[in-house]
């Protein structure tokens, strides 16, 4: 499967929000399927919740199961943003060195099956 992104325009021709898939299949070198980043000046307007609900389809159709994000223990935005789409706690671990050595929590978004 390949690894896109995709970019949700909310004023205009300026890019404010962008969403992006990190990879479809995960590795050592990649925390989560999906990965997202929200300008501070337009946080908690509910852009990243409906940017991963619009999102989810797309994954379901790639034939996955469910999808994991992660975030650090610290960020309670993001947290809400993977819990209000279903979102699980399935694991607490610490980061490797190289992506800062931090605490961070693992959820699993299950997809079910997609409809035919």
């Amino acid at each position: 499967m390949e690894n896109s992104a995709v970019r949700l325009v909310f004023a205009g021709n300026q890019v404010l929000r962008t969403y992006r898939h990190i990879a479809w299949g995960t590795s050592d070198n990649c925390l989560g399927h999906i990965g997202y980043s929200v300008v501070p000046w337009k946080r908690q307007r509910g852009y990243a919740t409906r940017a991963l609900q619009l999102l989810l389809p797309q994954a379901r159709g790639e034939g996955l199961a469910f999808v994991e994000l992660t975030t650090e223990a610290n960020n309670i935005a993001s947290q809400r943003v993977i819990e209000a789409n279903g979102g699980e706690l399935i694991e607490r671990f610490h980061k490797s060195a190289v992506y800062g050595g931090a605490e961070g929590l693992r959820f699993r978004i299950l997809l079910g099956k997609s409809a035919a």
